[in-house]
Formats: structure tokens, sequence, C-alpha cells
């Protein structure tokens, strides 16, 4: 994954968040607001309101979602240099 197609993965997954939560749709240029911000923050902010319990009732959705915050942090840890 190069460096743009990060840069593309993150505005849109901005923007789905967004309009999910009836906010608005954002231009390209929201991600220079993310340049003054530490990744590794980000990353476990992002873990932990994801990896809440809230509304997941069915074991199928806990088990997605400990399989994805796995191979994120899988990810994370083998490309966390290229964000330094």
């Amino acid at each position: 994954m190069t460096k743009q197609d990060m840069r593309s993965s993150l505005f849109i997954l901005h923007n789905i968040v967004n309009k999910r939560n009836q906010k608005t749709i954002q231009k390209l240029n929201i991600l220079e607001t993310y340049n003054k911000k530490n990744i590794i923050h980000c990353y476990n902010d992002f873990i932990r309101v994801f990896h809440t319990k809230g509304n997941l009732n069915l074991l199928t959705d806990t088990f997605q979602r400990d399989m994805l915050v796995s191979k994120l942090k899988k990810w994370m840890s083998a490309n966390i240099k290229a964000f330094m």
C-alpha cells in the first residue's frame, strides 16, 4: 500500500463515518488535520472505541471485531515506521 493509497482509504473511512453519523461530508483537505496527530494515540483510541461490547450481542459480531483488531494490530506493528 502506498502513502497515497493510505490517504485515500482514510479519507473514504472518514466520510463513511460522517455519513453514518449524519455529519457533513468533507473534502480531501480534511486529512491535513491529522498531520499533527500522534498515530499511536489515534490507533489506541480507535481500538478502545471499536472494541467496546456496546450493542454486540451476537457472538459472530464480537468474533469478527476481534479478528479485525488482531489484523489491524499486526499491520500497524509491521508498518508503524512509515508513520514516524
